[in-house]
């Protein structure tokens, strides 16, 4: 599709620059350091991308603790069940104790069905190991009452998940921008980074008018 050069975004990239001006798809480098070679660098392939994206996605970013701090928590990050093992987990788990979920092939980014043990299903790095333990004890120790407090815990760490979701897709977007127009000529720079801007300013203020 068409971007029309009189686009404050589109301008702004195609205007002649010095090396050591920020770059123009807001990345907050230095044009050298950025889209000043950008497109001499070799691509990665697809399944790279990918690989490299779930490196930036997935990594821990700390403790979702209410109270978290240096001084309350303790042990490392550790990857959460998003859904209670004893109740919905369980049910889907085979006498192996494994399941079926979707992944990328890493050669060509093609998705297909594999086999996951239950300890790697439906988990996100959310807490400290102090704090994973002693706050969801009540739901993970037992079967799912339906009472408040049980009610209070499951609807906490969805939230605290989307939460993590909403940050790590934000961080991918940025790599994005880093990588995924190796090699493009100008045009089609701007075309990807205008796309990426537009969608790392919808998830950062999705409340505001979106870039036009």
């Amino acid at each position: 599709m068409a971007v029309d050069d009189n686009h404050p975004f589109v301008a702004n990239a195609l205007r002649n620059r010095k090396h050591y001006e920020p770059c123009w798809c807001g990345s907050g480098k230095k044009y050298k350091k950025c889209h000043g070679l950008r497109g001499q660098e070799k691509p990665y392939t697809l399944g790279q991308l990918q690989n490299l994206q779930q490196k930036v996605f997935w990594r821990k970013r700390g403790c979702m603790h209410p109270l978290a701090s240096p001084n309350s928590c303790s042990g490392k990050i550790v990857d959460t069940h998003t859904i209670q093992r004893k109740g919905p987990l369980k049910q889907i788990i085979n006498n192996t104790g494994y399941l079926m979920h979707f992944e990328s092939d890493p050669n060509n980014g093609e998705v297909k069905p594999s086999r996951i043990g239950w300890r790697k299903a439906s988990i996100f790095p959310g807490y400290c190991s102090g704090h994973d333990t002693s706050l969801f004890a009540p739901i993970e120790r037992g079967e799912f009452s339906g009472d408040h407090w049980h009610c209070v815990l499951h609807a906490f760490r969805n939230i605290c998940n989307e939460l993590y979701r909403k940050q790590a897709l934000i961080e991918s977007l940025e790599f994005q921008r880093n990588v995924i127009d190796r090699g493009f000529n100008l045009d089609r720079q701007i075309h990807v980074q205008l796309s990426l801007t537009k969608s790392i300013e919808g998830q950062k203020n999705p409340w505001k008018k979106p870039i036009v």
